[in-house]
């Protein structure tokens, strides 16, 4: 796998475009395109990239034909982003619930008012 599809990798993991990736070492998007696309990439970029990702020069630049990514610590990441998102959906529903009651407790509200 060549540095540019192993930064895409990394990228992807953090869950950001490519736009993002350029915005954060002050380049221009396409660049980022053709460095994912084709594995070319001067040193500085390549070090800006390092920089921004969080991740050393070594893990772009090994022989293996996998990303260097620390697995485990991608699956943990993934488990806490479940996490998350199940909190935030009970959350969503608590507050769902929270708004039906207010509503209703208006309604009662608007009754008693027009009936006095």
């Amino acid at each position: 796998m060549h540095v540019g599809k192993k930064i895409r990798h990394f990228r992807v993991i953090k869950g950001w475009s490519q736009q993002h990736l350029a915005d954060l070492i002050h380049k221009a998007r396409p660049l980022i395109s053709h460095i994912e696309s084709t594995g070319k990439v001067n040193h500085d970029t390549l070090m800006s990239i390092c920089k921004a990702l969080k991740i050393s020069h070594e893990m772009l630049v090994s022989a293996s034909d996998e990303p260097a990514a620390d697995y485990t610590f991608v699956s943990q990441e993934v488990k806490l982003l479940k996490a998350e998102i199940e909190k935030l959906t009970t959350e969503l529903k608590l507050k769902d619930e929270i708004i039906t009651m207010l509503k209703s407790h208006n309604k009662e509200l608007s009754g008693r008012k027009k009936s006095k």
